[in-house]
């Protein structure tokens, strides 16, 4: 919000006159103002709050002489000038002030950094602790920024991503957090698919969980997903599948550079989820992707693996981040958020978070097991099963099928039968199911069968966008693979040259 600057008119004696500020906003003035009168010999001092509007006056009813004795022996002090917000009882604030990636207090203030092989980006990218570091604020003395760095020579293994978050606490309320674009690397060529992230997120229990939330503000400086140029993209989930691949959320984009500093804001509130940047706003969303689940916060910076070059050398991209902020259970304008960080850097507070966990009481009952497994068919790499449907107080929303005390597939509630792939002639396996409620209630184990699969199978043909379970058998240029890793095929990943994902067969 613009301020008018403050003005001070002193008529002598007569009166004061303060103007300036912004209309119809409260502000607090700790005012002190000594007089030294001639006749009386008195000295006034008092506090003033007001309202401002055009012009407002302190005057006094008689005439009096304001002597200046060397210095000035009048004070006009102003404290605490500042737009009112409401007070927040409970709120988490960082400011980042930690060495490194092992500093205790990091673990302490209970931030999680993200390692080893995992998604989001091409399969086979790492997560590294050494990806996220402390830095001074090269524009404020004293300052410093939480740094994300991630890097790519244009393959998977060569792909080191970074990601921070808290834990799975927070509910409605508002988020926000002062953040760094940019749409070049640091080092090396430009061009690579990058998202820059800032976002809140639920575990996916399973595939279409119903009760998975996640709130994002996504950066891709090189564009994607369909749209070129740098691409700013708020989207809200309801849920999604890995297997097969589907997803359900709403989404707005903003097609325009947002390289340079932005102070994001997402309220949560009253069935509505508003994304701001810089005080405007961006996408209003509500309906069934209202949150359902308490949330961690997460900064992340990972690699459109549809979207890497794949020469160049090996380039760097970096964000910074320089404080983040949660208000539980309250909608704060993006004026007010500002205000309250002033707040806690005037009083030198770095961190605080006295945030309990938010959301709902859920179902505790349990559905009925999944009765009467049997196959209904099978091939030399898949199992087909059936079962009766279980019930529960609320809705079956999940059935799991394990193998070999395993859980290999997730099917919808309302479906009572599903095909098991990706197995091996000629070999047996041991079948189970469990069903799911919205809750995450686990039902007891259905029947327990044994079944042998077929003596052959020749495998299909590979295909791009199709999801492969581990031991799926495919052919490709003429030879046999079998999947290692369980993923959804790109273009580019191909089996002849992704060997940790794919393993030859032998004898083909």
């Amino acid at each position: 919000m613009k301020k008018e600057p403050w003005h001070f008119r002193f008529d002598h004696v007569s009166s004061i006159s303060i103007r300036g500020g912004s209309a119809n906003t409260v502000y607090r003035y700790g005012l002190t103002i000594i007089f030294l009168f001639l006749l009386s010999n008195k000295t006034m001092k008092g506090d003033v709050s007001m309202k401002t509007s055009d012009v407002y006056s302190i005057k006094f009813n008689k005439k009096y002489t304001i002597l200046l004795l060397a210095s000035l022996l009048m004070a006009l002090i102003f404290t605490n000038v500042s737009e009112a917000s409401p007070t927040t009882t409970y709120a988490m604030f960082d400011d980042f002030n930690y060495t490194s990636s092992n500093d205790s207090n990091l673990a302490a203030h209970q931030w999680s950094v993200k390692t080893g092989v995992a998604g989001p980006g091409p399969a086979g990218a790492t997560w590294s602790a050494n990806n996220i570091t402390f830095v001074n604020d090269s524009n404020t003395a004293s300052n410093k920024l939480l740094r994300l760095t991630s890097s790519t020579n244009g393959t998977p293994s060569g792909t080191s991503q970074a990601e921070i978050l808290t834990p799975t606490k927070y509910f409605e309320g508002t988020y926000a957090a002062r953040v760094k674009f940019s749409d070049t690397p640091v080092s090396g060529n430009d061009g690579d698919g990058i998202a820059q992230t800032f976002f809140t997120i639920s575990p996916l229990r399973y595939d279409n969980d119903p009760t998975y939330s996640e709130l994002d503000f996504e950066y891709l400086s090189n564009g994607g997903w369909g749209v070129s140029g740098p691409t700013l993209w708020t989207t809200s989930w309801y849920t999604y599948s890995n297997n097969p691949w589907s997803k359900d959320n709403v989404y707005n984009y903003s097609n325009s550079s947002f390289s340079g500093w932005h102070t994001l804001v997402l309220i949560v509130k009253n069935g509505q989820i508003k994304y701001y940047a810089d005080g405007n706003l961006l996408a209003t969303h509500s309906g069934k992707y209202y949150p359902r689940a308490n949330m961690a916060i997460d900064f992340n910076q990972w690699f459109l693996a549809e979207a890497l070059m794949t020469t160049g050398g090996t380039r760097s991209y970096q964000m910074d981040v320089d404080w983040v902020y949660h208000a539980k259970d309250m909608a704060l304008t993006p004026a007010q958020v500002d205000a309250e960080i002033q707040n806690y850097r005037t009083q030198s507070i770095s961190f605080t978070d006295n945030v309990t966990l938010g959301g709902t009481t859920q179902d505790t009952q349990a559905p009925t097991a999944p009765s009467n497994l049997i196959s209904t068919g099978k091939t030399g790499n898949s199992v087909t099963l059936a079962w009766n449907a279980s019930s529960d107080n609320i809705g079956v929303t999940n059935y799991d099928v394990y193998q070999d005390g395993v859980r290999v597939l997730g099917v919808d509630g309302t479906t009572s039968s599903a095909t098991v792939n990706g197995l091996l002639p000629n070999t047996s396996y041991n079948f189970t199911v469990k069903a799911k409620d919205a809750a995450g209630n686990v039902s007891s184990t259905s029947n327990s069968i044994n079944i042998t699969t077929s003596a052959t199978s020749t495998g299909s043909s590979w295909e791009a966008y199709h999801y492969y379970a581990v031991n799926d058998v495919v052919t490709y240029a003429g030879q046999t693979y079998k999947c290692l890793i369980a993923h959804t095929s790109q273009p580019n990943w191909l089996p002849s040259i992704l060997p940790t994902m794919w393993q030859l067969q032998t004898g083909n």
